[in-house]
């Protein structure tokens, strides 16, 4: 069964739910006598996976422990931290970000409570995105910039709606077109 396992493991170098889902199968089926084996080929696996390519194998992790039970749990914890922080800290945002997802699912579920989720906690905080300080200033530069082009256009747009009305000394056809045109201001 571990060889089986380890082999069906190598297959999952990209997102994919059926491979996902069939580890997942075979991780319940093996949990009584090859699932200490089961973590420590996932693991090994998903260290030995550059940390831009290592978000399957932590999808692997969840679904086991959300699907097969608490004694994978027990199991994860002594290695979930590192894992994930390293994951964390080595990828790029979008990765983050789903990383955070992770995150906050396994707080509502109560999932590796106490040092494992602490010890992540610590180090990126709770089940929410923060983008690096660099990446939030560029941010706020860029919206910043935007708001000053759509400010600059909105003065332009007010200044032709509040256009003076004419005076009742101009032509009658102008008045009358720009009567029309223009909303009666009495009441």
């Amino acid at each position: 069964m571990e060889e089986q396992y380890k082999a069906k493991l190598r297959e999952l170098t990209f997102n994919s739910k059926p491979i996902i889902n069939a580890l997942t199968m075979m991780a319940d089926q093996g949990r009584q006598s090859h699932g200490a084996a089961i973590v420590s080929a996932i693991v090994r696996s998903a260290m030995d996976t550059p940390p831009s390519a290592r978000l399957p194998k932590v999808y692997l992790i969840d679904s086991i422990i959300k699907n097969v039970g608490r004694s994978y749990v027990a199991l994860f914890a002594p290695h979930i931290a590192s894992l994930f922080l390293h994951t964390h800290e080595h990828s790029n945002a979008d990765v983050r970000v789903r990383l955070m997802h992770l995150l906050k699912t396994w707080e509502e579920g109560r999932l590796f409570a106490g040092k494992p989720l602490d010890t992540i906690i610590a180090k990126v905080g709770h089940g929410k995105y923060r983008r690096p300080p660099q990446q939030q200033q560029m941010m706020m530069q860029r919206m910043n910039q935007k708001r000053r082009a759509a400010d600059g256009q909105g003065v332009g747009h007010q200044a032709k709606r509040q256009r003076p009305m004419p005076s009742a000394t101009s032509s009658s056809s102008s008045s009358s077109s720009t009567a029309a045109a223009a909303p009666s201001t009495t009441a």
